[in-house]
């Protein structure tokens, strides 16, 4: 009875309105709820609670409720099933409902489960609890119940347990409150991205977005974007990942950054009001003008608010719509239907087969059966050369053998395309098509099909329907972003005024791109038949899939036949990545002028990512971000974006990249000097050389970076006179003309050689190719989604193609000057690879020695620090502290280099001749043959016995009490240096910078700092400056910025009338001054910082500590008679200056290492 009256009640509730005809049949529908304990554990009280905004007094309070009145609202009310309909359907939740009350009961539901795992268990292992009955969920309720450890929930990609997962519930209870009663969420525009489904509730609409919608890239308004929020939010780097990002925005008072174009504490600025008792974000989506400017995050210029919501529900309505174009929908429309039957003996067909597939002995086997038993007596099998070794005896003897197959010749410049055009002239058949190791051929199918064409003359194509082959183009009038176009149970008209013949410019994708014609304006013969089923044997069908795609797209999507427009187009396609896509465009937007555009090209990512980078830049001309349907990938992605807006110049540039000052010039240049192609010296984020150019070894072998991991100053400057043979497409500049001339990238590579290719066929045409050493550009090297999947059959692509080419190119004339010499090249074959894999072992060569004055010889110097190599390395304390030190000792005439974490153990290291490690959170292990020093700097925790006694030469520490501890414990023998100023920065000419009356300049670091927290006690004027949620902290009229730029804050310390600072506790106990102090105090500044031994003595009182509250309140008063005054404070800054310059210890250090050095020979 239930399935039939459910079932009627849907179709009743469709025709009369859902909510008012399910709630009549309540009384009559609904299974009665009895209170059990079993009841408690079907709902999770703390989840219900968040899903509702509403605390509830134990479980059964919670039980009750949602039986009773709760269902109607649209929520499942258990964390660990999902029940999307639930949401939906008034009716799907009285179903649910009713499920979850026999359950309660101790029975089984009468009907399907509606149930499923949610994707909170991620990998959490259910099978012992899963079965079709949905008891499995009160059992997993028990276990989390009785033990909530051993219950983990997954959410993004933190993982928690059960008793964590309740608790972040409770947590967000009031937030989902203030959400459910405020503007926040915007029915109407998330409707928009579930297909127009209307949510049962408000409570529906917010449910599906904690259960799926965030994760799924949704959002409840225009202004809140969970990815941009989450990536804002460094505080989540201390705290983990909320449960949900849009309810801890809001239980974090709303204060943050949003979406591109709303920040809380920015708007709470302007709007002081928005504060009072509300919702701050409510308050600007129900108040704020369309034509207000937004208050916009760090970074983004303020565009209106109307533009800002018009752009943002513009990108999401796209998306949405090329969902529908992934997707073939309907019955085969417009096409005439034809019954199997057998062909005229006359009717011939050609097959086609890329040799390339006939490796395998059981898919030769698979391929001879196909054939012979084609009933077709007209038959041809063309088997098209590849031009390599690879052909085994087997496939010779088949050919030779058949009566009907024949090799056909192809050399290596022939595109299987022009081969097939070609023989299809000669031949004039009535029908062809290809065959894959993916296809099985019933005996019958290519005689049924030709039978077909003949039978309707005015058809391009007979085509097998079937749910092996349901060739989703019939059901479409735009077929260019279907997938599984690759022609299986297809048979192509030959001759006549509807013949299909194949684009000659193809290697693959070519009935790829002819089923994308016809589907739009040809017409095909159905055979409804089970023809044609398919297999997953022989070559990666991925690969055959997404090569073919994109060529065949290639021919709709790419115009090369314009005129340029403008002057130099950046074309930078990125996939799933809009945080380092968004830092590479800033980086040439900061570097250009008006004359650069910026093409971003987003190749099929999830919805926030086009939409983010759309609004960062909806206030700049310069930039255009073009989302494709589907991942287009490198080749085909660049070559849309080139064809966007054509410019006189073209620069290919990676997501993944920070071009530098100065970095386009040389560039731009170099093509008006008569380059083909040039790129930039690319160094990784470490800031060593990733590569210096492409360079060949002779033979055949894969080309090679010249130059990785060895840093700039080994560069020969005779590199930007080389004229080489490859470049990398990571930034590569062109003029339009060649680029046009070439038709750019092929895109039969997938992501792999396909910038070699382009710079081959470059050089074919005698075009010079050039490296400019001068234009800099870092290239961080992240690994999108997929990136290296198709190395090997690019690399056979590649070698096929140039085989002849490579095997004489020979570059190693380039190691014959400058710094840098080629001692050997140990030759390696990756498995499966046609190439060998050239390995270079490389030497400095022997030079004098410069010599400064008659006792300091100029040494190379690698300093190594804790940072790390990427764009986050480059803000590190450590990365400034080494920079300034390294110029320190290149003015007393010495080499340096300076190597981040990722670069402490590089091949070139044995070219040091002093090594010194500043000691922060990563040790290093010394260099053998080099004069070793270890300075701890900072976290002198983390330094052990074992360390200090690996082979230091010299071991120095900036706590005198921790050097002290060490020789008295350990009997190591460790010398004082403090830490250091860079005088250059940081001075009494610094003054003039802005001014605030009490100055913090630091992050949490997790913790609400107590010197922070003692000063607005105190009652100071503070200004704190940091980005990890200070916001959870302190009040918002505290917060004045996420950082200081370490260029502005000299001036910042000396126009504040006091600087704060403070120290890690085993710092301060181990007498290990702040690096703060040296800098604030060069600069004249009064600074406050918490008590460490001998810091007042040091700085005579510049620097002072106090115990209490009161003891701060008296000293920021700057009458205060424990401050110096003016002219004490100048003499003072002047002696920082002077004793604790990095001139200074870099003196120092100079000194030992050439006494240690002439001691040790």
């Amino acid at each position: 009875m239930a399935p039939l009256t459910m079932a009627r009640l849907g179709r009743l509730a469709r025709r009369l309105g859902t909510s008012r005809v399910v709630d009549a049949a309540v009384p009559v529908l609904a299974t009665p709820y009895v209170r059990s304990r079993q009841g408690t554990n079907i709902v999770v009280s703390a989840h219900y609670s968040m899903q509702l905004g509403i605390n509830f007094d134990d479980d059964e309070a919670a039980a009750r409720h949602y039986f009773h009145h709760g269902w109607k609202l649209g929520v499942v009310p258990t964390p660990f099933i999902d029940a999307p309909a639930v949401r939906f359907s008034r009716a799907a939740s009285l179903l649910l409902r009713n499920q979850l009350a026999r359950i309660a009961r101790g029975g089984e539901p009468r009907t399907r489960w509606l149930g499923t795992p949610s994707r909170l268990l991620g990998s959490f292992d259910v099978s012992e609890h899963l079965d079709d009955s949905g008891g499995w969920v009160a059992g997993l309720t028990r276990r989390a119940r009785r033990d909530p450890r051993s219950v983990r929930l997954t959410v993004g990609l933190r993982e928690l347990n059960y008793e964590e997962y309740i608790a972040g519930c409770r947590d967000l209870v009031a937030a989902s409150r203030t959400a459910l009663s405020s503007a926040m969420i915007d029915e109407r525009f998330y409707r928009s991205q579930v297909g127009g489904a209307r949510p049962v509730s408000r409570e529906a609409a917010l449910d599906d977005y904690l259960a799926n919608g965030e994760l799924d890239g949704r959002a409840l308004n225009p202004f809140f974007e969970a990815e941009w929020y989450s990536v804002a939010d460094r505080s989540q780097g201390h705290r983990g990942r909320p449960i949900n990002l849009f309810l801890d925005f809001v239980a974090r008072g709303e204060l943050g950054q949003a979406s591109p174009h709303f920040w809380g504490t920015k708007y709470l600025d302007s709007e002081p009001v928005a504060s009072d008792g509300g919702s701050i974000l409510a308050h600007f989506l129900e108040n704020a003008h369309r034509d207000s400017l937004t208050p916009s995050s760090a970074g983004v210029r303020s565009i209106t608010r109307g533009q800002a919501e018009a752009l943002v529900r513009s990108r999401v309505r796209d998306y949405h719509d090329s969902l529908g174009r992934l997707r073939a929908h309907g019955p085969v429309r417009g096409h005439h239907t034809s019954a199997p039957r057998r062909a005229q003996a006359t009717e011939t067909c050609v097959v086609f087969v890329d040799e390339q597939h006939l490796r395998a002995a059981s898919v030769i086997q698979e391929f001879a059966a196909s054939c012979a038993q084609q009933s077709l007596s007209g038959l041809r099998v063309a088997v098209i050369e590849t031009d390599d070794d690879t052909r085994t005896a087997q496939l010779d003897e088949l050919v030779e053998a058949s009566p009907f197959i024949d090799f056909v010749p192809r050399n290596p410049t022939d595109t299987v395309g022009a081969v097939v055009a070609e023989i299809l002239r000669d031949a004039q058949p009535d029908g062809w098509t290809f065959w894959t190791p993916t296809q099985r051929w019933r005996p019958e199918f290519l005689s049924s099909a030709v039978a077909a064409l003949a039978e309707q003359p005015g058809v391009s194509a007979a085509a097998v329907v079937s749910p092996t082959t349901p060739q989703p183009w019939l059901r479409s009038d735009d077929a260019l972003w279907l997938d599984d176009l690759d022609g299986a149970g297809v048979v192509l008209r030959g001759t006549g005024s509807r013949a299909v013949l194949p684009d000659p410019s193809l290697d693959r994708g070519i009935v790829w791109h002819a089923l994308i014609g016809l589907s739009a304006s040809g017409t095909a013969a159905v055979l409804p038949a089970d023809l044609v089923s398919r297999s997953r044997q022989g070559e990666d069908p991925d690969l055959e899939m997404r090569a073919g795609a994109n060529a065949a797209r290639s021919r709709h999507l790419v115009d090369f036949d314009q005129d340029p427009v403008g002057e130099v187009t950046v074309v930078i396609p990125t996939y799933q990545d809009w945080a380092m896509t968004l830092g590479a465009v800033r980086h040439v937007l900061q570097t250009t002028g008006d004359g650069v555009d910026v093409i971003v090209v987003d190749n099929g990512s999830r919805r926030p990512v086009a939409t983010i980078l759309a609004a960062c830049f909806a206030s700049d001309v310069r930039v255009t971000v073009r989302r494709m349907d589907r991942n287009t990938d490198f080749a085909l992605g660049s070559n849309v974006g080139a064809t966007t807006k054509p410019a006189r110049c073209v620069v290919f540039l990676n997501n993944d990249t920070a071009v530098q000052e100065g970095w386009l010039e040389p560039l731009t240049g170099a093509l008006s000097e008569g380059a083909g192609a040039v790129q930039p010296l690319l160094l990784y984020g470490d800031r060593t050389i990733q590569t210096a150019g492409t360079i060949f070894l002779g033979g055949f072998s894969m080309p090679r970076h010249l130059l990785p991991a060895v840093h700039p100053i080994d560069l020969d400057p005779a590199i930007d006179d080389y004229p080489f043979s490859a470049l990398t497409a990571a930034c590569l500049a062109m003029e339009w003309a060649d680029v046009a001339r070439l038709r750019g990238f092929d895109p039969h590579y997938v992501n792999g050689m396909e910038d070699v290719d382009l710079c081959l066929r470059l050089r074919a045409d005698g075009r010079p190719l050039a490296v400019r050493t001068s234009s800099r550009v870092v290239h961080f090297e992240s690994r999108s989604p997929g990136r290296m999947d198709f190395q090997l059959p690019n690399r056979a692509r590649f070698a096929r193609r140039w085989r002849r080419m490579i095997t004489a190119l020979d570059d190693r004339a380039i190691f014959d000057s400058g710094p840098v010499e080629l001692r050997d090249v140990v030759w390696e074959r990756l498995a499966g690879s046609p190439l060998w894999e050239p390995r270079l072992v490389l030497a400095r060569r022997d030079h004098l020695a410069a010599v400064v004055d008659e006792s300091a010889p100029c040494l190379r110097w690698a300093i190594k620090t804790s940072a790390t190599g990427d764009a986050s390395g480059d803000v590190w304390g450590d990365t400034f502290f080494a920079s300034a030190l390294a110029d320190a000792l290149r003015r007393y005439g010495q080499e340096v280099v300076v190597d981040r974490a990722s670069a402490h153990v590089r091949d070139s290291g044995g070219w040091d001749d002093v090594t010194l490690t500043l000691r922060g959170l990563v040790p290093f292990t010394p260099q053998p043959g080099a004069t070793n020093l270890l300075w701890v700097i900072s976290h002198p925790d983390l330094v052990t016995r074992q360390e200090l006694e690996s082979g230091y030469d010299r071991i120095y520490s900036a706590g005198e009490i921790w050097a002290q501890h060490v020789r008295d414990r350990w009997g190591v023998d460790v010398h004082t240096m403090l830490q250091a100023t860079d005088t250059s920065k940081f001075n009494l000419e610094a003054r003039g910078g802005a001014a605030h009356e009490v100055l913090f300049v630091g992050r949490t670091r997790g913790v609400s700092r107590p010197i922070v927290s003692d000063a607005i006690d105190a009652g100071a004027q503070l200004a704190v400056f940091g980005d990890d949620g200070w916001d959870r902290f302190i009040e918002p009229r505290y917060l004045k910025g996420t950082g200081i730029d370490n260029d502005d804050l000299p001036g910042a310390y000396a126009g504040a009338t006091f600087v704060l600072n403070d120290h890690w506790r085993d710092m301060a106990e181990f007498g290990f001054f702040s690096n703060r102090l040296f800098d604030a105090a060069a600069t004249g500044a009064r600074v406050i910082s918490d008590p460490v031994p001998g810091m007042t003595e040091l700085f005579e009182g510049q620097v002072q500590s106090y115990e209490s509250v009161d003891e701060l309140r008296a000293l920021l008063d700057p009458a205060s008679d424990r401050w110096p005054d003016d002219s004490e404070r100048d003499r003072l800054a002047r002696s920082v200056a002077s004793e604790h310059s990095f001139d200074a210890r870099a003196r120092r250090l100079l000194n030992d290492a050439l006494a240690m050095r002439g001691r040790n020979g």
